[in-house]
């Protein structure tokens, strides 16, 4: 639960707002913004794709969304991603291996990490699926190291249908912890926002009486006196 929880904390910053507009719109627009983080997560932004399920889990505790809806739809963007790695792989790996660091590796072992993935490729690619933060690597080397397409094709949709579903479940059935850490978050975050701007105005309290300072030191002796007895 504690990392379900952890995956949820990029969505803290904006998810007041986020929850309150999804929870008052229709079911495209929060499917649109599932899409989107989905997208954003994929360029390489800390938003594990976990999350976003959980989040739409949570979203069709609330009544927002359909449970089987977000679960087909999240299944069905995760499967195109998975599938987009291994044709980028696919296509990138001939000339990987081609490249100047790419000749630096013995040909005995790229021949080697091929055959790897003809005998436990599949279990490979099944493992990654269920393990956060590899699958990217795995799948583009599976594309790279000319695993059999339909092997692979088979290996991410069956996997997917467990591993995709895992985090929708437990948003959906700890919507109300969730509710209560975003809250906490939400409460935190204005806290910080509070201490910040005392500490910003401290410090520029500081810098002038600091200048200040500075100038008495540096002022002519008497300067001040003659000023006044002009």
């Amino acid at each position: 639960m504690n990392t379900l929880l952890a995956t949820l904390l990029p969505l803290a910053g904006l998810a007041d707002d986020l929850m309150a507009w999804l929870e008052a719109s229709d079911g495209l627009a929060g499917y649109g913004i599932m899409l989107i983080a989905f997208l954003v997560g994929s360029v390489g932004f800390p938003l594990p794709e976990e999350a976003v399920l959980a989040m739409g889990g949570y979203l069709a505790a609330t009544g927002a969304l359909s449970l089987v809806g977000v679960y087909l739809f999240g299944y069905s963007v995760v499967l195109i991603m998975d599938l987009l790695l291994y044709e980028i792989g696919r296509r990138a790996g001939p000339a990987v291996e081609q490249s100047r660091m790419g000749r630096k590796i013995a040909p005995e072992r790229w021949t080697a990490a091929r055959g790897f993935f003809e005998r436990r490729g599949i279990l490979t690619v099944v493992i990654a699926r269920f393990v956060m933060g590899t699958r990217i690597t795995i799948f583009l080397l599976a594309g790279a190291l000319q695993m059999e397409r339909r092997r692979y094709y088979v290996a991410v949709a069956i996997s997917g249908l467990f591993s995709n579903a895992i985090p929708v479940i437990l948003g959906y059935l700890l919507a109300d912890r969730i509710s209560e850490l975003l809250g906490g978050i939400g409460q935190a975050y204005d806290w910080a926002g509070g201490i910040t701007v005392a500490l910003v105005g401290a410090l520029i309290a500081a810098f002038v009486l600091l200048r200040w300072r500075r100038r008495r030191r540096t002022q002519p002796a008497g300067a001040s006196d003659g000023g006044s007895e002009a």
